[in-house]
């Protein structure tokens, strides 16, 4: 009976009082008992869509502890820092998390005794539609068409506003031209009419004398060239730039041969207007004007490809201005074209028998002054070709007379200019980016530039060189790179038979 009592309350002392799992050398296993989105359990918890972003995670233990004797710990990989503590009960949410690749840890621990394993939970958050990466493919493709379309738009706004400016400009032009002829034709013919009525009050014993005679014959001669303007005016009008087959309208003052200059002498401003407005279809022109000194200076400084010389000009001599010109070694050789009324042999001669190259008599068409201007320069480049004033090599730039060649030429240093730092761009890359065939792109490229395409490309490649050279302080090796050329031995060689010096001399010479 006594032992009984004993056992009696040793039971009672286990039920009141239970033995303590000792919290220094055990270590409890944390397991992952659910994970909710919003109030839903989830299923499939390893691939969660993007909607899915706010989590609840719950934690138990493998040996069922109870849980308020446990303390949790809980670390999300690619969200958290560091180890954060779960709330009382072992659950801890997350939300608004981003679409990607998470790896949730969980701890737990008995009495602040030691943490146990690690319980790892990977998961992924898939991204919305709209940022997958064929949503995104499609925004740059519909963004690249709305520049596209606004820049379409924009040129052809562009074309029609240069439209109206030649429109306004030439409408001008052809008002001012209207006025002032009609002004100009009131003197011939007072002078031809005063001249008339005298004869016929003098008749029938008047008789009319060389003065008269010679009255009504520059009368004449005044309103003929008058006509011819006239003439050469409308034909003008009818040949405005207005391009078909879609091809850019061009400006008058942007001529097709850019690098080509023409000096115009002519001290009528309407007549010279009207020889610069036909000139400016295939070249640049200037004008120049004064007394001797100011006009030989003007073309001493500019060194135009040509000179439009009157004889008549009211401060200064033209054969004098003529003889400087050819004097000068910088410019004798420029063509000059003498324009005058040549009335009589004697003008005629002095203009034979001058140093001119040319000479075109009033009234003239000015498309044919400006084909002859034209094949002077052509004849001046080929002879400088072939006997060259300066040891530096030189070829001939031949004249461009078609837009359609313009147009190719803008495309060809394009797509030279955008390729210039690759050292394997050669003919082969440039006949099949202008989508020619060799033979086909060597002969259109002699014929507009008077080169072979490899060395058309090598001259862009030199001349680039040499602005880099002049405008950087870039190394040598680093210019060399960005004109594709890296070989040094044949850039030097090949600049210096172009600039006849070595690129260190070139950078180190006055401009």
């Amino acid at each position: 009976m006594k032992s009984l009592t004993v056992y009696l309350m040793v039971f009672i002392l286990v039920i009141i009082c239970p033995p303590r799992v000792r919290s220094d050398n055990f270590t409890p296993h944390t397991k992952i008992i659910g994970i909710w989105a919003y109030a839903d359990e989830l299923t499939d918890s390893t691939h969660l869509t993007y909607k899915q972003n706010n989590l609840r995670f719950f934690c138990g233990t493998e040996e069922d502890l109870p849980s308020d004797s446990l303390e949790y710990r809980f670390w999300l990989k690619g969200h958290d820092n560091d180890w954060v503590t779960a709330f009382k009960g072992g659950w801890y949410f997350y939300t608004d998390l981003s679409p990607g690749n998470y790896e949730f840890m969980a701890q737990s621990r008995l009495n602040e005794g030691t943490w146990g394993p690690v319980s790892i939970h990977e998961f992924s958050i898939e991204s919305p539609w709209w940022l997958t990466w064929q949503a995104i493919t499609l925004y740059i493709l519909s963004g690249t068409g709305i520049i596209i379309y606004i820049y379409y738009l924009i040129r052809s706004r562009i074309r029609i506003h240069n439209q109206l400016i030649v429109e306004r400009s030439n409408q001008r032009f052809k008002t001012d031209f209207i006025i002032h002829a009609g002004r100009e034709f009131r003197i011939p013919l007072t002078i031809i009419l005063s001249t008339i009525e005298k004869m016929r009050e003098g008749m029938p014993t008047y008789r009319p004398t060389r003065t008269d005679i010679q009255h009504l014959r520059n009368s004449s001669r005044m309103l003929m060239q008058m006509v011819e303007q006239l003439v050469d005016f409308n034909k003008e009008e009818q040949d405005i730039p207005y391009t078909s087959k879609g091809d850019v309208i061009e400006m008058a003052d942007i001529p097709i041969n850019k690098d080509t200059t023409v000096m115009i002498i002519e001290p009528n401003r309407q007549l010279a207007d009207v020889i610069r407005r036909d000139i400016l279809r295939f070249m640049k022109a200037e004008f120049a004007e004064g007394n001797n000194s100011d006009i030989v200076e003007k073309v001493t400084h500019s060194r135009p490809d040509a000179v439009i010389l009157d004889t008549e000009l009211p401060e200064a001599n033209a054969y004098e201005i003529l003889s400087e010109i050819k004097k000068n070694p910088d410019t004798g050789g420029i063509p000059i074209i003498l324009v005058s009324n040549f009335d009589d042999s004697r003008s005629l001669l002095r203009a034979i028998r001058s140093e001119a190259d040319d000479y075109i008599s009033k009234p003239f068409n000015c498309k044919v002054l400006t084909a002859l201007v034209m094949k002077k320069i052509r004849t001046h480049r080929e002879l400088n070709a072939v006997y060259p004033r300066s040891q530096t090599a030189y070829t001939a730039r031949p004249l461009i007379e078609r837009r359609g060649d313009k147009l190719f030429i803008d495309r060809l240093d394009k797509a030279v200019f955008e390729n210039l730092a690759d050292p394997e761009f050669d003919v082969n890359a440039l006949a099949s980016a202008m989508n020619m065939s060799r033979s086909q792109l060597y002969n259109k490229i002699k014929e507009l530039k008077g080169l072979a395409p490899v060395e058309y490309i090598r001259e862009i490649r030199l001349n680039k060189a040499s602005e880099l050279l002049r405008e950087y302080r870039t190394s040598i090796k680093e210019i060399r790179a960005m004109v594709g050329m890296p070989d040094p031995t044949n850039f030097n060689r090949r600049f210096k038979e172009k600039f006849t010096v070595s690129p260190t001399d070139y950078r180190q010479s006055p401009i």
